[in-house]
């Protein structure tokens, strides 16, 4: 199945950026770094804490695409629920994930695009668009018929808002401050955010913890941290990521190595 030419341009809100930030990371390589480009590898993609391989350009650690403006007044604690970038700080969230890479947060597209369903050829996300649902093979979901490009985003689009001063029960109050899962109550929070049933917690759970994985990579490599959440392959270190871990590349399991 394939999507039409004008739906792939409304998924340019991630194929845009990707181009954008490869040229600006190369003007800022200045070249010389990619035609010398380093075979060591860095480190697998988890959350235990990454190592900066040797080589790496100091271009690309430290979040670049990060700019303060002390101008700005603070929207840290406005920003947490479904996302949003705090200006003065440098700071984003999408979800319970806090993310100093702006780039990493601007990837992470967390809200929706107008779709025309006339333009979509592909029966499931045909479907998806009248039912509030997800394509799994062109990762898109569909809430109120806008398209979301993200499980995460998706999820969190469709989630209930929960007042938190009304929560009386003590699990769901604690998943409230980050988030969890409440067995008692079937009900997973991610903020004020209500995820109901186990299979769409667990989606969301695993969207969570690739996030968290590319956040702490961003630090290194921001465009490995979106390789991470895209599946997706880093120019720079040329390792390509699948939920979450290096499947090719320096850093891929070797076959038949169990992982």
């Amino acid at each position: 199945m394939s999507i039409p030419v004008s739906v792939s341009a409304q998924r340019c809100v991630h194929t845009i950026l990707t181009v954008m930030v490869v040229l600006m990371t190369l003007a800022l390589a200045l070249g010389a770094r990619i035609a010398t480009a380093h075979e060591e590898s860095i480190p697998s993609a988890k959350p235990a804490s990454p190592v900066l391989p040797d080589g790496t350009p100091t271009e690309l650690t430290g979040f670049p695409s990060s700019k303060k403006n002390p101008a700005a007044p603070c929207t840290c604690g406005d920003a947490k629920g479904m996302s949003g970038w705090c200006e003065r700080h440098g700071i984003g969230y999408v979800g319970s994930v806090k993310i100093r890479s702006w780039l990493l947060y601007e990837i992470m597209d967390a809200h929706g695009h107008n779709l025309d369903a006339g333009n979509l050829q592909c029966p499931v996300c045909q479907k998806a668009m009248a039912t509030d649902g997800y394509c799994e093979e062109h990762k898109i979901g569909f809430v109120g018929k806008k398209a979301y490009f993200s499980r995460l985003t998706f999820e969190l689009a469709r989630a209930e808002t929960r007042d938190l001063t009304k929560i009386a029960c003590p699990v769901c109050w604690k998943n409230a401050s980050d988030h969890g899962w409440c067995e008692a109550h079937q009900v997973g929070m991610v903020g004020d955010r209500v995820i109901q049933g186990r299979e769409r917690w667990d989606h969301v759970a695993k969207a969570i913890g690739i996030l968290e994985i590319a956040e702490k990579m961003s630090a290194q490599c921001e465009q490995c941290a979106m390789a991470i959440v895209t599946d997706a392959r880093c120019p720079y270190h040329r390792i390509t990521y699948k939920d979450g871990h290096p499947v090719s590349g320096p850093e891929a399991p070797a076959s038949g190595s169990g992982r």
